[in-house]
């Protein structure tokens, strides 16, 4: 690993003075070890305070491979089956118009529920999370980010479609009204009764849902018996030995060495106080661990299940995790909580991102050689799934900005470019405006323009954060497009 440290440490120092990253946290792994590990930058820029390999940052979703990974244990254990549908454990869930009795619980594990993106994460952030005191009603929300490899939450600071409410009796309006969410019920009622339009059939579309991962956690519930944070410690932090990981907040409080948040506000990086809180959400992305304990998590992987001579896994159980079930990008699946890149150079690239607030990571690992890498960041929007890639590039012996995917990078023939214009935007509170200037297809992102070049049929791609993103166009039977599929989510177009 000497050779390895030479030339990611250099690399690192530069990628958190371009990304302005505080701090981040990163270890390599085999079966039988960790074989590197090392903080770079602070966990708190007002002390100083370094970061370790035994910092404590948010995973968000990365939290949601743990997650399958219960559910197959429930599954192994003759309790549930993914083929069941989810109604035989959550009898109050549906979708608006009826059709939830076909969903299962392997639609929710691979986001092909039908759902859209929605508001419910947002709105049950806001109505759970303390805020910070120079925070306003209409704090800024930040746009989704999206790099291509980060498949963790849309970053809002508010609800994406908060509700107008009547004017106080001095004629200030108040804050803005939006439905509680602070619990699985409340959460299924949302679901079932909410103002949108699925996408399609059960398995028809895959488009990200958090909400899918919140129903997960509420079945881990039902069929366990135990509270979801206490089933997660039970039966997989604990045999990991993770000891220095938790889904309760409150547990937070007992430990030393844990990150201050931080976010990017424009070019300004500035500090929270609070972590956001959603309660009927944790299984989707409220772990908060340690690149060492997520060492644990990955070997165990490498191993078929098995880690210091428990078997949290079977090896069956196991492959159907990291077996590709769902199309997801062009040359990406989704997994069970894990996306999978066949043949990167000759090998497998199994991994997951996540993104909260303060919160921006990437784990992953190659099965073919035995290898795993975890990296931690401590700013929203942090580009890690670059900075984890570039480690597995080294590691290979590839050139350290070897991309997952290769575009062609063309222009859109000038006869076809204008059909591609328009306005899209999810309940999530994501925006993407497609125009066209000068012949160009141009992208406007949070207030920034980015050209979109054309790699196939209906596929073009912009490039953001360092990486090529995705933009995936989609037709009704008329041929009309009707969304784009984008940062892993499916947008309905709303006009042009």
């Amino acid at each position: 690993m000497k050779s390895f440290a030479t030339q990611f440490e250099p690399y690192m120092q530069q990628f958190l003075e371009e990304t302005k990253a505080p701090g981040m946290a990163v270890a390599v792994v085999s079966r039988n070890e960790v074989v590197y590990a090392r903080g770079f930058g602070v966990r708190d820029r007002d002390t100083g305070a370094a970061v370790t390999p035994e910092t404590i940052f948010g995973v968000a979703s990365v939290s949601k491979s743990f997650t399958c990974l219960a559910i197959m244990q429930l599954a192994l254990a003759g309790k549930l089956s993914p083929d069941d549908p989810v109604q035989k454990y959550l009898p109050a869930f549906d979708l608006p118009g009826g059709g939830g009795g076909r969903v299962t619980i392997h639609h929710l594990m691979t986001h092909a529920a039908g759902m859209p993106p929605l508001p419910a994460l947002n709105y049950s952030i806001r109505g759970n999370t303390p805020k910070d005191p120079e925070e306003s009603v209409e704090a800024q929300r930040p746009g989704l980010d999206a790099s291509p490899e980060t498949h963790g939450e849309k970053q809002s600071e508010q609800p994406g479609e908060a509700h107008e409410s009547k004017v106080s009796g001095k004629g200030e309006p108040r804050e803005k009204s939006f439905p509680r969410i602070d619990d699985f019920d409340q959460l299924i009622g949302y679901i079932r009764t909410g103002d949108y339009k699925v996408l399609g059939e059960p398995g028809q579309y895959v488009s990200y849902s958090n909400d899918c991962y919140g129903l997960l956690g509420a079945i881990i519930e039902k069929v366990s018996g135990r509270r979801f944070e206490d089933y997660m410690e039970e039966n997989v932090l604990a045999p990991l030995e993770m000891g220095r990981s938790m889904y309760d907040l409150s547990d937070l409080q007992g430990f030393d060495n844990v990150t201050s948040l931080y976010i990017k506000d424009g070019e300004e990086v500035k500090h929270k106080r609070h972590w956001q809180v959603a309660p009927p959400f944790t299984a989707c992305g409220w772990l908060k661990s340690t690149v060492l304990d997520l060492a644990n998590y990955l070997r165990m992987y490498l191993g078929k299940g098995s880690w210091n001579g428990k078997q949290i896994l079977s090896p069956d159980g196991i492959e159907r995790m990291i077996h590709p079930h769902a199309p997801y990008s062009r040359d990406r699946k989704y997994c069970y909580g894990f996306t999978r890149l066949d043949d990167y150079h000759g090998v497998t690239l199994i991994e997951h991102s996540g993104s909260l607030r303060g919160v921006a990571s990437n784990i992953g690992f190659i099965p073919e050689k035995g290898l795993g890498v975890a990296v931690l960041s401590n700013l929203t929007g942090t580009p890690s799934s670059r900075a984890w890639l570039a480690a597995v590039n080294l590691l290979l012996g590839l050139p350290v900005e070897t991309p997952r995917s290769v575009y062609k990078k063309e222009a859109w023939p000038p006869e076809d470019v204008a059909e591609y214009a328009g306005t899209f935007k999810s309940g999530e509170g994501v925006t993407l405006k497609l125009s066209v200037k000068d012949g160009s297809l141009v992208a406007t992102v949070d207030k920034k323009e980015y050209e979109v070049k054309r790699d196939s049929e209906d596929l073009g791609t912009l490039h953001l954060n360092g990486q090529d993103s995705e933009v995936r166009f989609l037709r009704d039977g008329d041929g009309r497009i009707w969304a784009v599929g984008w940062g892993g989510r499916i947008i309905r177009k709303t006009s042009g």
